[in-house]
Formats: C-alpha cells, sequence, structure tokens
C-alpha cells in the first residue's frame, strides 16, 4: 500500500505543468536558456537576394529563331473563320467559367463559317 502512494505522487507530479509559483517547469521555460528574458532574434534574410517568380526553364536562355513561332495566339493565326467567332466569344472567359461557356458554345447551332482544310505547319531545319 505505500507503494500504491508513492507511485499515485509521482503520477501527480507527471501530470503537473506548473510548479508552485505559476511557472511552467524547467524544460518548458525559455527564458531560463537567454539573457533578460529575451526572445531569439529572428534569422536575418539576406538582403542582396531579389526575389523572382519560380521559372522551370529560363528564358534568356533561348531564343526563337523563326518568328512564326514568337506569338501564339489564335489572332495571328491566318485564313481560319471557323473558329474567329468562338474565339471572340471565349477570349475574355477566365478561369473555371471557360468550361461552362465553352459547353454553351457546343450545345448551340454553331455556324462559324467554313472549315478550313489547308496544312498550317511551319518546317523547322534540322539544326533547330
Amino acid at each position: 500500500s505505500n507503494n500504491l502512494n508513492e507511485d499515485e505522487e509521482i503520477q501527480k507530479e507527471w501530470k503537473r505543468t506548473k510548479d508552485e509559483e505559476g511557472r511552467l517547469p524547467k524544460r518548458m521555460r525559455m527564458e531560463d536558456d537567454l539573457p533578460n528574458n529575451q526572445l531569439p532574434s529572428p534569422v536575418p534574410s539576406p538582403t542582396n537576394i531579389t526575389k523572382a517568380p519560380f521559372r522551370r526553364v529560363d528564358p534568356s536562355k533561348y531564343q526563337v529563331k523563326d518568328e512564326r513561332l514568337a506569338d501564339n495566339r489564335y489572332e495571328k493565326k491566318q485564313g481560319d473563320d471557323w473558329g474567329a467567332i468562338a474565339s471572340q466569344k471565349l477570349k475574355p472567359t477566365r478561369g473555371k467559367d471557360f468550361r461552362s461557356a465553352k459547353t454553351k458554345l457546343k450545345r448551340g447551332t454553331y455556324r462559324g463559317g467554313e472549315i478550313n482544310q489547308g496544312v498550317n505547319s511551319i518546317l523547322l531545319s534540322e539544326d533547330d
């Protein structure tokens, strides 16, 4: 029975988080480790680093050799009337609304003009 009382007291000691003065146990206090009760200062960040957005490919290392490949917009492509109206209607739509706007256009009776059967490929030389 004497062992039970000792075990109960040990468990009470473990459960206690504050001592009689209302302070946390020493292992939980930071103020004992630091002089004058000061909090640690944050690690200074280097001032000479300029922040830039993440880029997987560095565009400065590459250059466009054929000017026709520099602009990939639909308006730049010429001779295709069929998608011009759809492009005009969908151009201002951004984000998740684009899918519903595209589906609405597909549902309607869309007559965009004649479908061009021409080839719009750009031949590249072997050294590109």
